[in-house]
């Protein structure tokens, strides 16, 4: 990382502390972990598997192994943040297909 070169070792150590200390939700994991082959909203991204919905992760799928290193935890904030995110993309489509009120 780049922008951290020329900094000295105890301040790169204290914002990786402050960093660490920090509460990381469902959807900061979901970018870290899944982003990169789903979409940054789950829409289905190279991989075209849209991930809208899924509140339980299957960990048994080849190409998704990898997330067996984490916490149950972590996985089911994931789900869960994929699952809210169906809800608010449902509600949107509703409001936009609602007919429009006239005065």
């Amino acid at each position: 990382m780049q922008f951290l070169q020329g900094l000295p070792e105890a301040d790169i150590l204290a914002i990786s502390e402050y960093l660490n200390s920090q509460a990381v939700s469902g959807e900061q994991r979901y970018i870290t972990g899944c982003a990169g082959c789903h979409g940054n909203d789950a829409s289905g991204g190279f991989v075209k598997k849209n991930l809208r919905g899924k509140r339980n992760i299957n960990l048994n799928q080849r190409m998704m192994q990898f997330l067996r290193c984490l916490p149950r935890s972590d996985t089911n904030e994931i789900g869960a943040f994929l699952s809210g995110l169906a809800k608010k993309t449902k509600a949107a489509a509703e409001k936009k297909a609602a007919p429009k009120k006239t005065k």
